[in-house]
């Protein structure tokens, strides 16, 4: 009760709602009130009310919160981030995970080739090469790049459940340098905006972030992992997406649902994205449903050839172009 009301000059109150029904038992009908000198916008009374209720030890419903701000303002409006870590946003499910195809027996793409999917452009190489993200950039500049590397797990050969359902490596998969080769190079290209999954496993080569993104997958008692990290460059504090891992339609080990980019873009306001390494090419797919343009890369042309098939039976039309040329897949 030591805290005076706070209204509006329209006389709403913005602060002290507990503490006037308080008043009101106690029949007391005159207090002291503390009211701007004009009326404010709905997000000033937002935050003047949170500010308030922060200051007198007021309760908070925190998925409330997650739901109505941002993070970041809950940091400037007196939250610390240890009080958010964990706050997952609300989760905007596109219910479009397509029918991924599998794994071909023989590719039919080789090193070096250049796909144009529609706005797209991908091509199969090495992504640590500078020279061949060049080619595939074309004189243009993603704004974030949304990439998982391999990063020295091994996670086909080192499991026996991985090994009997996949049918090749994770190429350089075993050791993290893969992975401290990629972010260098994203680094040096001066990318604005840097996802990087799996970078708990090779930290000690990142700079410190305050936005780690997790993808709880919300597995109960399974035997797989229960989440997954990234490291960004990204403004803010870490933030939780939750959503199940694909139990089904799974051709590559580390295979993202398509949901999970999408939040990822529309969240951070990504551009042009750039994905190092394609695997079954999601990253590919949630570009094209949010009609961003992507460039990708992928070591395998295994599968390369998942990507491009993904794509094509996702839009449902065959014409792309190969090394410039158009062709029919």
């Amino acid at each position: 009760m030591s805290e005076p009301l706070c209204c509006n000059p329209d006389m709403t109150i913005i602060g002290g709602h507990a503490r006037k029904k308080t008043l009101e038992a106690l029949n007391i009908e005159e207090v002291n009130v503390f009211m701007p000198d004009r009326v404010l916008t709905e997000k000033e009374v937002k935050e003047l009310n949170i500010r308030l209720n922060k200051n007198v030890a007021g309760e908070f419903d925190f998925e409330v919160l997650a739901n109505t701000c941002e993070i970041d303002e809950l940091v400037d409006w007196g939250f610390s981030e240890e009080e958010l870590v964990g706050l997952k946003d609300p989760i905007e499910e596109t219910g479009t995970e397509d029918d991924i195809p599998p794994v071909p027996v023989e590719p039919r793409s080789k090193l070096g080739d250049l796909y144009e999917l529609g706005n797209h452009r991908v091509l199969c190489g090495d992504s640590t090469d500078k020279e061949i993200v060049a080619v595939l950039m074309d004189g243009q500049k993603a704004n974030m790049v949304f990439t998982d590397p391999p990063y020295g797990m091994n996670a086909v050969s080192n499991s026996g459940v991985l090994s009997k359902r996949y049918s090749s490596d994770i190429k350089n998969d075993d050791s993290p340098d893969t992975a401290k080769k990629a972010f260098a190079l994203c680094e040096s290209l001066q990318i604005e905006k840097i996802v990087f999954w799996g970078a708990n496993y090779y930290a000690d080569c990142l700079t410190d972030s305050s936005c780690w993104l997790v993808w709880d997958k919300n597995n109960g008692n399974s035997d797989q992992m229960d989440c997954e990290l990234a490291w960004t460059n990204l403004k803010g504090c870490t933030r939780r997406f939750v959503q199940a891992s694909e139990k089904i339609n799974r051709v590559h080990p580390t295979q993202k649902p398509v949901d999970l980019p999408v939040w990822c873009f529309k969240k951070y306001e990504a551009g042009d994205v750039l994905d190092l390494f394609l695997g079954s090419g999601s990253t590919l797919i949630a570009c094209e449903l949010t009609n961003r343009k992507c460039y990708g890369i992928e070591l395998d042309p295994i599968y390369m050839d998942v990507v491009v098939q993904r794509y094509v039976d996702y839009v449902g039309d065959n014409k792309i172009k190969l090394n410039g040329e158009s062709i029919e897949w």
